[in-house]
This record gives C-alpha cells, structure tokens and sequence, in this order.
C-alpha cells in the first residue's frame, strides 16, 4: 500500500529561493538590505533623555556622582596635636614633704642622742670628793750616783791580715762615730769616755781569701768584749760594750 507524502508548506525549504530574496556569490559581499518594518527606524527616539529629567537628579543612565571619600577611607585629618605635658609639681612637693620629714626625724632623733650623751658624761665626770688639797712632795733625785757622768778608760783594739778597708769607733753618743779608712793592722786607741754610754768598734776587710780580722774592747785595763770574722775574701768583725760605770 502506498502514500503519497505531501511536503510541509508552513515550513520553508532552506534550499529554495523566492524571487524576491537576494542572492550571493563567493567573494563577494552581501547586498544591503531594507529595513524590517516590525522595528520603527532609530530617527523616530528623542537624541537624549535629558529634558524630561527633572532638576537636581541625574540624567538617567548615569550613576551618582563621584565622592572622592566614599570608599572607605576618611578623609585625611590635620595635623596630630600633642596630649598636654603633664606638670611634675605634684611629685616634686612629694619628695620635699618626705625629705623635710626624714631630715626632722634625724634632726629630732640627734638631738636625743645628743642630750643623752650628755647626761652620761655629766654622770661620769661628777666631781670626786675626798682627795687631798696639798700636793705631796717627793723626794729629788740623788745626784752623783755611780755611774753617771763617771769618765772610763777606753781602749779599742783591731788585728788581722791585711790593712782594714775601714773602720768606725764611738767616742760619745752625742757625736757620730769615728770613720777611718785603710788601716794598716795591728790597729789600736784608748781614750776617756763618760758614762753611760755604749762602747763599739766595727772594721771592714778585703783582700785574702783565707784571712781573718779580730776586735777587742777594754774598759779601765779589763776586756769586755772580742769578736773575730769567718775566713774569706771580704769580712766583718763588730765589738760592743754598754758601760754604766
């Protein structure tokens, strides 16, 4: 059984053309076309919507006016002003009160210490009673007492080998001693000496090293003292005596 299809009129062929439709060729552009009359051409719409706007609003279309400080940011402030200095005098007064009352306290606690101070002296120096008015008299001193301005024969007396470098006697101790120097030995001096005194004689070697050097003190004939230096290139040898009498 067949059917004769009938093609769909209300549909167009995208294949065929009608007489009134423009045609193209490759390379070529498209021919202008008329306007659709479904659209009123551009020329029938006002320029600008701006006389229908009324005063103190914008045109529409536009936004609102541009704020220089509308965007979050504040607007930049003057200059800083510096909070006020505060005045010190307050903690000045403070620390003269606490001063001046420290220094009262030690002032007032001084002259406590002072005033008892006293009191203790006055207690301990009170006057003694009882002591005796006249001054006892003492007996003098005995004079021409042995030994004292009583003059002493001396002799000094200085041996050895080889002279002595030097040698220093003393004849009284108000004077400084006697300085001799290269003393050719056996070496000796007697003399009157007041008493008290102290009797000495020193001598100084220098020569032999196997050499010795002696010294002797005689007060009135008697000896008092001797002494005799080790063996060596350089000795010593020292004599003292205290005579009283």
């Amino acid at each position: 059984m067949s059917s004769n299809t009938q093609p769909d009129q209300s549909r167009p062929d995208p294949g065929r053309t009608t007489p009134g439709d423009p045609t193209f060729s490759p390379g070529y552009a498209s021919l202008p076309q008329p306007p659709d009359p479904d659209y009123p051409p551009t020329s029938e719409f006002p320029a600008t919507a701006s006389d229908n706007v009324p005063p103190g609003y914008p045109p529409p279309g536009y936004g609102t006016p541009y704020d220089p400080y509308d965007g979050g940011y504040p607007p930049p402030a003057g200059p800083t002003q510096r909070p006020p200095r505060k005045s010190n005098v307050p903690i000045v007064a403070v620390i003269i009160a606490v001063t001046l009352l420290l220094c009262g306290g030690v002032g007032t606690a001084g002259v406590l210490i002072a005033r008892n101070v006293t009191e203790k002296a006055k207690e301990a120096v009170a006057p003694i009673t009882g002591l005796p008015s006249v001054k006892p008299e003492l007996p003098a001193a005995p004079t021409g007492g042995p030994g004292f301005g009583a003059k002493v024969s001396v002799t000094y007396e200085v041996t050895g080998d080889g002279p002595a470098s030097q040698l220093l006697y003393v004849e009284s101790l108000s004077e400084s001693p006697q300085r001799l120097e290269s003393v050719q030995l056996p070496w000796k001096f007697t003399g009157e000496i007041d008493t008290p005194t102290v009797l000495n004689v020193t001598a100084f070697r220098l020569g032999d090293p196997d050499g010795t050097i002696s010294c002797r003190v005689l007060v009135n004939g008697e000896e008092v003292a001797r002494n005799t230096s080790d063996p060596g290139t350089f000795g010593t040898v020292t004599c003292n005596h205290f005579a009283f009498e």
